[in-house]
């Protein structure tokens, strides 16, 4: 483990870095040179695609290159966001006994929540198909 005091930066300068990253797609292609390519909208799946890139980072980028190697760790590509032919919300096969009744999964929660109040207790989730990420269930429905 590095101890603070034997680290090659300045000690907390990671913080002011991750406060000043860039947050937002628009703000990203227009650091990169995008703003005048018209193929460089973003497409609506992404609008609200999360993103944290420290300008550090964003500075190690090719300007003007769609396929730059560090832009696509950060961005993803619009067909990403397509749905896969033969894509199934159960993609180990065998693991659908595992599935509880809407009522049921609430019940379990309910359950963890009082035996361990104060404690983490996980988010109940579920799969919607075409959602971009699993979509947390209302516990007190």
């Amino acid at each position: 483990m590095v101890k603070e005091r034997d680290a090659p930066w300045p000690a907390g300068a990671w913080r002011k870095d991750l406060a000043d990253s860039v947050t937002d797609v628009e703000e990203l292609l227009r650091l990169l040179g995008f703003d005048n390519d018209p193929q460089a909208e973003v497409p609506s799946a992404l609008r609200g695609f999360p993103l944290r890139v420290p300008r550090a980072f964003v500075d190690r980028m090719c300007p003007g290159e769609p396929d730059d190697p560090l832009l696509r760790q950060v961005l993803p590509l619009a067909r990403e966001a397509d749905p896969a032919p033969g894509f199934n919300v159960d993609p180990v096969e065998g693991a659908a006994h595992f599935e509880v009744a809407a009522e049921r999964a609430r019940e379990l929660m309910s359950a963890l929540a009082n035996r361990f109040p104060g404690y983490l207790v996980p988010r109940l989730v579920r799969e919607v198909p075409g959602a971009p990420a699993k979509v947390g269930v209302d516990l007190w429905r």
